[in-house]
């Protein structure tokens, strides 16, 4: 059996075409578990439809005080009745012959521990858009992940679930970056692995959907402790003589500055500027006096907007204003 893996909020406009694409496998031995992040949508009511009419879905919920897609896809791995798994994204679509092609690719090769198949991209409808979501090339799979070159999206492989179990299934703390975390453990826990893509693209990654669990606000504060986190750990992992982590920390620094959290980024600026040559620590501080310079000066017009109003203006009732007498 498979497991097919759905974390869930608030996508009911997607929802139903992403339980449809897994009704119309040509495999039939499979179950389809959504887990809900707290959704306030009809999520429930559209997969109960589906659920009434094949016993094959399963509507789960998060009840832990962590939330985020990784909490929901490790709830999926603790349930999960099938010796595979595949995870699909509620907005995503699997091809109709998407989990017979894996299942026979992995019977066929029982000292697998994951395999990896294509993806392609679409906006609206499968056809639309003709890009891949990667190619292979001849760097190592690890080191493109740590230079923060996804090779493959969440649904391209198909795992066996004993395998995800053995690495410890998805960082629940972590609110991005949990594709890089989970494909990171599992290139260097030495899993066996192989590469399809000379096989037929079997699932689709829709671009531009709204609503996603973990790619809102990417450079708040909160997401930046997570990309750190993910950061202390691969430093102790990895050997530097061995892999190159230097794109991870340098990417922090600039969502920093871009989502202008300045305290965050003087403190993470000195834990890794040593890292970088004199040029890309030039680079940096002047990305970083532009930005921050540009938002000092657009909160000193803000307050004196804000001192001139009132000194124009007073409330002599909610909502309504006169001219100061003064």
């Amino acid at each position: 059996m498979v497991s097919v893996i759905i974390p869930n909020y608030n996508r009911s406009q997607y929802l139903k075409q992403a339980l449809q694409s897994v009704m119309d496998q040509t495999y039939s031995n499979w179950e389809a578990l959504v887990i809900d992040d707290g959704s306030t949508d009809d999520s429930k009511t559209i997969v109960n439809e589906f659920a009434i009419t094949d016993s094959r879905i399963v509507w789960l919920e998060r009840k832990n005080k962590l939330k985020g897609a990784s909490v929901c896809r490790n709830i999926g791995i603790n349930n999960a009745k099938g010796t595979y798994v595949v995870f699909l994204d509620s907005d995503d679509l699997l091809a109709p012959h998407c989990l017979q092609q894996r299942t026979q690719f992995m019977k066929t090769n029982p000292d697998l521990d994951f395999s990896v198949f294509k993806m392609q991209f679409f906006v609206e409808a499968i056809g639309d858009d003709d890009r891949l979501w990667n190619l292979k090339t001849n760097e190592n799979e690890l080191q493109r992940f740590l230079n923060l070159d996804s090779v493959w999206q969440t649904t391209g492989p198909i795992w066996k679930t004993q395998a995800l179990k053995k690495i410890g299934g998805f960082n629940p703390e972590l609110e991005c970056w949990q594709d890089i975390d989970i494909h990171l453990k599992a290139l260097s826990s030495n899993l066996n692995y192989q590469l399809c893509y000379s096989l037929p693209v079997d699932c689709y990654y829709r671009k531009n959907s709204t609503g996603s669990i973990s790619q809102v606000h990417t450079n708040s504060l909160s997401k930046l402790e997570s990309k750190r986190k993910l950061y202390y750990w691969l430093n102790e992992r990895f050997d530097s003589s061995d892999f190159n982590i230097k794109q991870i920390p340098l990417h922090i620094l600039i969502s920093a500055i871009n989502g202008h959290q300045k305290r965050f980024y003087k403190q993470f600026y000195g834990q890794v500027i040593s890292l970088f040559s004199k040029q890309d620590q030039k680079r940096v501080r002047q990305m970083a006096r532009i930005n921050f310079y540009r938002l000092n000066k657009l909160q000193r017009f803000e307050r004196r907007f804000s001192e001139l109003k009132n000194s124009l203006i007073k409330h002599s009732s909610i909502g309504k204003f006169k001219i100061n007498d003064a």
